[in-house]
């Protein structure tokens, strides 16, 4: 639907860059669109597909021709970039700012995205282990507010998936209180979120 590589052949095309084998250098961002539940449910799936071509499109305008894209998931899609990181950085960072929009049935659509973004070989041997880093940043990215983009960190890879049903930002926006999301089990305990009130 969006003219590009699927999960699959992604990963197919990615193992098969000049890059890996020469150890040069790549970046891989999982790059998703917020709230794409919402857009679907306020505008139609017909609206959402819109989105997804959209967002398409602006990845291609955004990154270098060289750059390697494919949707990999629903509405996930992941960017190989060989550039060097502070490069590759700086075109992931431009690509999440500011507010996507367009026109569907003379209404104006309007979202944003998030990104998780890791480096090939300083911070990971395989394929496999540098898409498995950039997923867990853009999770990062996700619980941290969304409409971001997060550099992996090696502490990312200890946060145990936890799914929240509401966006935590929407939530605590002019609520008259403090609002603290926490988690707790037998091996860990930890702050999730605080808004700025509790702060």
């Amino acid at each position: 639907m969006t003219g590009l590589l699927n999960r699959r052949g992604f990963l197919e095309q990615l193992d098969l860059r000049p890059e890996i084998p020469a150890k040069l250098p790549l970046t891989i961002a999982f790059i998703d669109l917020d709230d794409f539940k919402f857009v679907n449910d306020v505008y139609g799936h017909v609206v959402g597909d819109l989105a997804l071509k959209n967002l398409a499109g602006h990845l291609i305008t955004n990154f270098p021709p060289e750059t390697l894209i494919g949707r990999t998931g629903g509405d996930e899609f992941c960017a190989a970039i060989p550039k060097d990181k502070a490069e590759a950085r700086k075109l992931v960072e431009e690509a999440v700012r500011g507010v996507q929009e367009f026109t569907a049935d003379g209404k104006q659509v309007r979202y944003t995205i998030s990104a998780g973004y890791a480096d090939f070989p300083s911070q990971a041997d395989t394929v496999k282990d540098l898409v498995t880093q950039a997923d867990a940043a853009l999770y990062a990215a996700k619980m941290h507010g969304k409409h971001a983009a997060k550099h992996f960190e090696p502490e990312m890879k200890r946060v145990k998936r936890a799914q929240l049903g509401f966006n935590v930002k929407n939530v605590a926006q002019g609520l008259p209180g403090g609002i603290l999301i926490y988690r707790a089990d037998d091996q860990e305990r930890e702050i999730l979120f605080a808004n700025d009130y509790l702060v």
